[in-house]
């Protein structure tokens, strides 16, 4: 028979005439025996680039799939053709397992899926090379690099079947991959100089939009009131909200399924089979659903909450209009959610010292000593999850954490949760055959015995793991009828019956050693902390981007796109109807001053009443920010609230607000706040302040939106250059003869009363009471820890309120603070670098002058002559 092409598989397998494209160069790449990585998106066909070089070969190839439920959607629909197709993973026993490599010596198959775990057995590995494969195909391969957004230390196992078997070649394929992520697949599997295909990200029927909104439920409501958004996937971050949204929709009489970890296998799959089928045309679900949907005329993508990286967010996008026609990708932005994604990000990446912890109390829980081992299989049960959680220690950081231990080669560890059915014979067996004489129930003699049958002599010696369901089936009883005998033998003292719920079983791999003992790498820990904190910035860049947002993706996926436009997200067609406040670096500014500023709890009712004036007790005099404020909405403040939260510049903890590290930098950095002439930017933003206003009544008299009246930027010059004429306002740039006629005279009145009140060269300042209070601690040379100790201010903060003291007293001495050596070297390189910033400078001196130190001397520097201290 004349061998085949790959024109020939593809259409007696797929059904399709042609290729799309990168399609046939992949395959020939491949049957050439060329190694390969491809990067092609989410609904470009990568799973046909790997099956028909399989179909091809004359051996069998291997398929390596992080999925079971992708494995066995891909087998099945091979299989449907011809039975050429298997997978060997977790849900096949031995006898099931044997009998798949039965049929590959038989070369009944071509392409046999496994799961990377597979790859720890060594006899596994030695029974595949006997087997001679042809190919090596690794799916997903994302998976091995710690920069991917879904790092997988299993798929570090395939290194082993790399180097153990001469594979005619070697295939990765992914579709989300950064050049980064690239280069350390290649690196991982040790790929040399591989081909890289690369396909286009680009989606033309994919409309991206981005509603900024803090009523999600209305905006949901209104966009599945359309149905030609249907059908569609509503991606939620966690169960919980999956089934509140599912409710939600029940409640309107939209008819939905929810699809998550917490159902059944069983019914996972029909929901999925209903909606490949379109028997359902809308689901509720966690990023669990979707992977090898085989569903091409999904006309809608919701994200209620962001995912975590761009990647997972492109590669969910990627399900929808596969049929070439238009869909809607509509992402429901709040930036509250941000801490969802923090939560799961701590959650998976794991301290030192909680690794430490979760090490201890295992072996301690379970009694095992420093340099001893239990044969015996650990139990995740209720009690040490109450432990664990007294300790700070959820279960899913707990799941990470024991993953990591496994990587270290400590344990094995199956996260495999449910109730589990355990039993013992406690009685020898001489006085087990008497009782079964004796007893009348032919319940009992059925359990009895079947269990004998099945176990064997190994139930007297130690307890057993049962299957119910099979159990009651053998007996001819129902599962209750089974649970209530067991429980009365166990009463009765003939067997020990436990029903365990687990989150997992745990099988030491080596002794108990002391912790500090472990190989742990804490550098590769920070960096892959650092790394998801990275994507989930991207994350949130792209949704605040007001440029094309399909740019932004290919820009993170492939570098510069340069003029690139999509001409169908929201931004290029104007039609973000989302309230999108711009960022306002006055309002982000004072509300990291007020948060370092205060020493009493900031809550976020009382940081809006304080910018705003409105909260009682306080005043200019014993805090600087309030009423700095007035003429902003609520909107416009919890905006900015919001962002520096979602940018972790300042912290939430208990409904408390603080400052993040990165909020000190800010304002350390003089870069971004530029303090020295704060007087001068006070006095500016005060009348910009009032200039809002008077526009913001123009705007409701002429019925046009405030921008249309004047631009922040234009009002913002105007209050910086303070005209009090028409012909001075008319001489600014960009300040029409239109703008006049509309709040011109406005703007004039207002611009003289205030310097008639504040005339420039009488501006003076009471010293507020906080400085006051700061002043005392100097002059009673308090050192800059105690001074940190007694306000609970962070130096960063203290420093920027004595630059403050600086400005009322130049003869104020810092020397309590600052040592004189420090104070020398710094006023050293700050005389040869006048116009350096506080990062330049500080890159300038030695490690351990801190950025306070070089604050406060170069504010002392500019306010008095060096030479005079």
């Amino acid at each position: 028979m004349p061998k085949k092409n790959p024109e020939q598989i593809l259409k007696q397998f797929f059904g399709f005439d042609q290729f799309r494209e990168n399609q046939l160069e992949i395959i020939e790449t491949i049957l050439k025996g060329k190694n390969l990585l491809s990067v092609l998106p989410t609904g470009a066909g990568k799973t046909l680039c790997y099956q028909i070089p399989a179909l091809l070969s004359e051996k069998f190839s291997i398929i390596i799939s992080p999925l079971i439920s992708l494995m066995k959607d891909q087998v099945d629909a091979i299989n449907q053709i011809e039975k050429v197709s298997a997978f060997i993973n977790s849900t096949l026993d031995y006898s099931a397992s044997e009998k798949v490599l039965n049929n590959i010596e038989k070369k009944k198959i071509k392409l046999l899926y496994i799961a990377p775990e597979r790859l720890e057995n060594e006899i596994f590995l030695q029974r595949i090379k006997q087997l001679d494969p042809d190919y090596l195909f690794i799916d997903e391969a994302h998976c091995i690099s710690q920069w991917g957004h879904n790092f997988r230390p299993s798929y570090r196992n395939i290194k082993k079947i790399i180097e153990l078997i001469k594979f005619k070649n070697i295939a990765a394929f992914t579709a989300t991959a950064t050049k980064e992520v690239r280069k350390d697949i290649v690196t991982q599997l040790g790929l040399e100089k591989p081909k890289i295909i690369v396909g286009g990200f680009e989606r033309e029927n994919l409309h991206l939009n981005v509603i900024h909104t803090r009523d999600k439920k209305a905006e949901l409501l209104s966009i599945l009131r359309d149905k030609n958004h249907l059908p569609a996937i509503i991606y939620s971050a966690t169960r919980k909200s999956c089934e509140a949204i599912s409710e939600l929709l029940n409640e309107k009489k939209i008819q939905n399924r929810v699809y998550h970890a917490g159902i059944s296998n069983e019914i996972r799959e029909i929901i999925q089979d209903e909606f490949s089928s379109g028997q359902s045309d809308l689901i509720v679900a966690t990023n669990a659903f979707g992977m090898g949907i085989d569903k091409s005329d999904i006309r809608s993508i919701i994200h209620y909450h962001f995912p975590g990286s761009l990647e997972s967010y492109y590669q969910e996008i990627g399900r929808a209009g596969r049929d070439g026609k238009d869909a809607e990708i509509f992402l429901l932005f709040d930036p509250k959610d941000h801490g969802v994604q923090e939560y799961f990000i701590n959650s998976t990446h794991p301290t030192p010292n909680e690794i430490q912890i979760v090490y201890n109390t295992l072996f301690d829980y379970n009694q095992i000593a420093l340099g001893s081992k239990s044969d015996q299989t650990l139990m995740i049960d209720p009690g040490i999850k109450i432990l664990f959680e007294s300790k700070s220690i959820n279960e899913s950081k707990l799941n990470s954490i024991l993953l990591k231990l496994q990587e270290l080669g400590v344990l094995k560890f199956t996260n495999n949760t449910g109730r589990f059915y355990h039993c013992k014979i406690r009685i020898p067996s001489n006085d087990l055959h008497n009782y079964l004489k004796q007893t009348r129930s032919k319940k009992i003699r059925s359990i009895i015995t079947e269990l004998l049958k099945i176990y064997g002599a190994g139930i007297f010696v130690k307890s057993i793991r049962l299957d119910p369901q099979s159990l009651s089936s053998r007996c001819d009883l129902s599962f209750s009828e089974l649970i209530n005998e067991l429980n009365s033998l166990n009463s009765k003292g003939i067997l020990e019956f436990k029903i365990i719920d687990s989150s997992g079983f745990i099988q030491m791999l080596q002794e108990r050693r002391r912790f500090s003992d472990l190989k742990l790498d804490e550098t590769e820990l920070i960096l892959n902390l650092e790394n998801a904190r990275r994507k989930l910035r991207m994350m949130l860049d792209y949704c605040y981007t007001k440029s094309c947002r399909f740019k932004f993706l290919l820009d993170y996926f492939e570098g510069n796109s340069t003029t690139y436009t999509c001409r169908k997200c929201d931004n290029c067609k104007g039609e973000n109807k989302s309230k999108i406040l711009e960022r306002n670096e006055y309002l982000e500014n004072k509300i990291i001053s007020l948060i370092g500023e205060a020493d009493f709890a900031v809550r976020e009712h009382l940081i809006h009443k304080i910018l705003r004036g409105e909260a009682k007790n306080f005043t200019r005099q014993n805090l600087s920010s309030f009423g700095s404020c007035e003429h902003y909405s609520r909107d416009e403040i919890q905006n900015s609230l919001d962002y520096l939260l979602s940018r972790n510049l300042i912290k939430k903890i208990n409904s408390t607000y603080g400052l993040h590290e990165k909020g000190i930098d800010l304002i350390l950095d003089d870069s971004k706040i530029d303090l020295k002439n704060i007087d001068e930017i006070d006095r500016t933003l005060e009348i910009f302040n009032q200039l809002r206003e008077v526009r913001k009544e123009a705007a409701k008299k002429f019925g046009q939106p405030v921008q249309f009246i004047c631009s922040d930027e234009l009002l913002r010059k105007v209050a910086e250059l303070e005209p009090t004429t028409q012909s001075e306002l008319m001489s600014i740039n960009g300040f029409t003869q239109k703008m006049f006629n509309k709040f011109g005279e406005d703007i004039i009145f207002i611009i003289s009363e205030y310097k008639r009140k504040y005339p420039e060269e009488i501006m003076t300042k009471a010293l507020p009471e906080n400085l006051s209070f700061l002043r005392t601690m100097l002059d009673k040379k308090y050192s800059m820890q105690d001074i940190s100790r007694i306000t609970k201010l962070p130096s960063a903060v203290i420093s920027l309120q004595i630059e403050s003291l600086l400005e009322y007293d130049n003869k104020l001495d810092i020397h309590s603070i600052i040592n004189p050596k420090i104070i020398d070297k710094i006023r050293d390189v700050v005389e040869k670098n006048r116009s350096a910033n506080l990062k330049e400078l500080k890159a300038l001196l030695p490690n351990d002058v801190s950025y306070a130190e070089i604050r406060i001397v170069k504010k002392k520097i500019e306010v008095l002559d060096p030479k005079q201290f």
